[in-house]
């Protein structure tokens, strides 16, 4: 319930800022992702523009390139 309210809010063309570690919801519902690592933002752009930058197919693997760290580590 609380995704289809957040995809709602965004068909609505509300912004919405959502922190979450679960990668996958961050590629299916944002128009733009943020990656934070160690307080500093390294990341900032569309989940397809980042992924086609890093050459990945999502974004578990673009974090992989820019952090050298898999996000299953403890972050």
């Amino acid at each position: 319930r609380t995704w289809e309210s957040i995809a709602s809010l965004k068909d609505e063309g509300k912004t919405v800022i959502l922190t979450t570690h679960y990668i996958e919801e961050a590629e299916t519902l944002s128009d733009r992702v943020g990656i934070i690592d160690y307080g500093e933002l390294v990341a900032l752009d569309t989940p397809k523009a980042l992924m086609e930058a890093h050459h990945v197919d999502d974004l578990e693997g673009v974090f992989l390139k820019i952090t050298g760290r898999r996000i299953a580590e403890g972050l």
